[in-house]
């Protein structure tokens, strides 16, 4: 067994197929600041997904459908 049980990084194909040795540099996971448009793009859509159940909710309570269903009881 080796003495450090530890992969070694940088030394990995780089995975295009070219065969060349992976650059310690190089990331499999996009930085921080690369992966933000991605982050904020599904909070956008988390919220806008939020309110639209919330106006739903607030026209399904208006009819006086829900609380005739017995799901939220109030």
């Amino acid at each position: 067994m080796s003495p450090d049980p530890r992969p070694r990084r940088g030394r990995l194909p780089c995975g295009c197929g070219c065969g060349a040795a992976r650059s310690p540099g190089d990331r499999q996971r996009p930085t921080w600041r690369a992966a933000r448009p991605a982050l904020v793009a599904a909070a956008l859509k988390r919220a806008e997904a939020c309110r639209r159940w919330r106006e739903d909710l607030a026209h399904a309570e208006r009819r006086g459908r829900l609380r005739a269903r017995g799901r939220f009881p109030g």
